[in-house]
């Protein structure tokens, strides 16, 4: 059950945050949107790292952890 929320929950964020965005742009000035746009690429390569990272090196130590 956890594994298929979080999995949903990683696959679901990008609709979220354009869904987020949409909310949020039409009361931005035009300069303050130009500085979105490098969080947002940088933002989701993080996320992706983040993931690669657990899935590479955080979940094969902490299984043979145990």
């Amino acid at each position: 059950m956890k594994v298929g929320f979080i999995g949903g929950l990683i696959l679901a964020s990008p609709v979220v945050l354009y869904q987020v965005w949409a909310f949020v742009a039409p009361g931005l000035y035009r300069n303050e949107k130009r500085y979105v746009v490098p969080f947002v690429f940088l933002g989701s390569f993080f996320f992706a790292l983040g993931i690669f990272f657990a899935y590479y090196v955080a979940l094969p130590s902490g299984s043979s952890f145990c």
